[in-house]
């Protein structure tokens, strides 16, 4: 491979390689192998988990650990709405005495050492994205609305968080059984 010039790929590491990615589309895996080589250069490709990571839709990746962070920072505000991890809910648990006593240095790298446990803990689970409601009523609409476009959350959840008129907003008017027969 021309972009990886200290890579010599022998015929059975190539099968082994193009096996675990040959169900991916191949507009994926070139976009996933680009961004990858965009981020971290080096002699080297990235292996088939990075290239399978790097392919997935955002709702099934984890944040990272300075992603997650500043996800996190926003539960500080109780007037605003948020969706984070549970992983992120719990790392946030483990620096809350740091934060409380203003220590944000320590209180993130508390909370980068929980998160990245907790993340490797969670290998091969789903993410599970949650919805914090928080006081502030008109901010809410607009939070669940990012959610649910990025695939984070599903349309029920749009109904349980929203009143009828908003989720009808984001989510379009319901479909209506159509019965025959006279009424």
């Amino acid at each position: 491979m021309a972009a990886f010039p200290q890579w010599k790929a022998e015929a059975a590491t190539s099968a082994v390689w193009f096996s675990e990615i040959g169900g991916m589309d191949r507009e994926k895996f070139i976009a996933a192998v680009r961004s990858l080589m965009n981020k971290n250069p080096s002699p080297f490709p990235p292996g088939v988990f990075e290239i399978r990571k790097e392919a997935m839709p955002p709702a099934e990746k984890r944040p990272g650990a300075e992603q997650a962070w500043g996800i996190g920072l926003k539960s500080m505000n109780e007037s605003a709405s948020l969706v984070w991890t549970e992983e992120i809910a719990q790392a946030m648990g483990a620096c809350h005495e740091q934060i409380l006593a203003h220590d944000l240095v320590g209180a993130r790298m508390a909370f980068k050492e929980k998160y990245e446990q907790l993340v490797e803990e969670a290998e091969g689970r789903p993410v599970k994205w949650l919805v914090s409601l928080g006081h502030d009523k008109f901010g809410r609409a607009g939070v669940v609305e990012k959610a649910y476009r990025d695939g984070l959350i599903p349309s029920g959840v749009v109904h349980q968080l929203l009143p009828p008129d908003e989720s009808v907003k984001i989510l379009g008017p319901e479909p209506r059984l159509i019965t025959g027969g006279a009424a």
